[in-house]
């Protein structure tokens, strides 16, 4: 699936693996959440998550690359969960860059299951759903869900 991966992607975790030591194919390091960038489906709780766990520190302690995923809805909406997400995922430190990656338009399956290939926890921050297509998504891809 690594030829599927968005570019974005594929850089962060090349970056991620060269600053462990591992290659792309040995560790699943996306911690990811893919949701519509709407209010009712709720991204800013896995912002909020990130924030709670440390920000770029628990990230880069746990080599851990944050992947925010979904089509735009609420553009207001969409810009402030999105900057959010950029300010939990930096730090004031030169030195503490970590990637964090933003895709913010519809993924095709293959592109998906790239990332899911890739990921090894997938948030879900909706708090009511008919259906989370991206639970079952991603368990088909054995990772698993909170």
């Amino acid at each position: 699936f690594n030829m599927y991966l968005p570019e974005k992607a594929r850089k962060a975790l090349d970056y991620a693996h060269q600053q462990q030591g591992t290659t792309i194919s040995q560790q699943r390091l996306f911690l990811t959440c893919i949701s519509r960038l709407s209010p009712e489906k709720s991204p800013h709780i896995f912002v909020n998550l990130l924030q709670q766990l440390g920000g770029v520190d628990f990230l880069r302690r746990h080599c851990l690359v944050p992947i925010l995923c979904g089509a735009r809805s609420v553009e207001s909406y969409a810009d402030e969960v999105i900057q959010s997400f950029k300010n939990v995922c930096s730090s004031d430190d030169d030195d503490s860059f970590w990637p964090c990656i933003v895709i913010d338009h519809h993924l095709g399956p293959k592109e998906l299951a790239a990332i899911f290939s890739h990921t090894v926890l997938n948030v879900h921050p909706c708090l009511y759903d008919a259906y989370g297509m991206t639970l079952v998504e991603s368990a088909a891809f054995g990772v698993p869900s909170v």
